[in-house]
């Protein structure tokens, strides 16, 4: 009932990424969703979505893909989910003001480590308040769940990895211009991963709502990324790329991989290579 809809566009692409307004309300009628406020505690503080509870996605960085540090992700996170009463018989609906970085990188989170049903708020918590939707500044507590990951190796990628596969590679650096750059350094060094393709992962959304998919299969598709090549998503913690994981998955591409430790890792490893574009000739 709750699942999202299918897109009859060049392939008809099921949208079960994104939850509309009307979708999350009536799951939460039916007692069917799991609703998590992914935003900081202040704004879930200020009021958000009845019976949703909070996850400050954002203290959660993980800047290491040794196979130690996948492993001890992946504990952790489950640990995460669990407090927060995630399990596999319910939706998970996750949220931030619009349909942004924090909601994203949960849901991704979830994808990862096999939940069968983890989505977006498309529009997030603005869209809810336009709809007419209540807002609580109650705070829900959720019943600890017996929830156990299951990771999906194919859609995460370590250092290493890259490292040895980039030339049959398209990484996809989703930051900042400037980040992308070198101009604005986040580490120890500035720049990219050689060989990298900008697209700013805000060119996915419009009005805080993702585009719609002909649109955004079209930008990227203009800027080199198709759906033939082997996709590798970069940032600087995780967050902007698993915006952009969603957006291509959603955009019918198959094999995209989310570097969730992202630019804290590789930019602080000297033994990684990197690329300067502002000092390209």
């Amino acid at each position: 009932m709750l699942r999202g809809e299918v897109v009859s566009a060049s392939g008809g692409e099921m949208k079960r990424y994104l939850a509309t307004v009307e979708e999350l309300k009536a799951g939460l009628a039916a007692k069917a969703v799991c609703v998590i406020d992914a935003r900081r505690v202040p704004a879930y503080d200020g009021g958000h979505i009845p019976g949703a509870v909070m996850l400050d996605i954002f203290e959660h960085h993980w800047p290491d893909t040794t196979p130690r540090g996948v492993r001890a992700f992946v504990w952790q996170m489950g640990e995460v989910m669990r407090r927060v009463g995630v399990t596999n018989t319910k939706r998970v609906v996750a949220y931030d003001d619009e349909s942004g970085m924090f909601a994203a990188r949960l849901a991704w989170v979830l994808d990862w480590l096999g939940h069968p049903d983890a989505a977006m708020l498309d529009g997030g918590m603005k869209a809810w308040v336009a709809a007419g939707g209540k807002v609580s500044k109650e705070v829900a507590r959720a019943e600890r769940s017996a929830w156990l990951p299951r990771p999906d190796a194919s859609k995460v990628i370590r250092a290493d990895q890259i490292k040895r596969e980039l030339k049959s590679l398209t990484v996809v650096d989703t930051r900042t211009p400037e980040e992308y750059a070198g101009t604005h350094v986040r580490a120890a060094r500035g720049g990219t991963i050689p060989g990298a393709i900008p697209v700013h992962y805000v060119e996915n959304v419009r009005a805080g709502k993702f585009k719609p998919l002909a649109e955004m299969r079209a930008m990227y598709e203009a800027a080199g990324v198709t759906q033939d090549q082997d996709i590798v998503l970069l940032c600087n913690g995780g967050y902007r790329s698993a915006h952009t994981y969603f957006a291509l998955r959603m955009c019918g591409y198959k094999k995209v991989r989310n570097y969730y430790a992202a630019w804290q890792e590789w930019g602080n490893l000297p033994g990684l290579p990197v690329e300067v574009p502002r000092k390209k000739k």
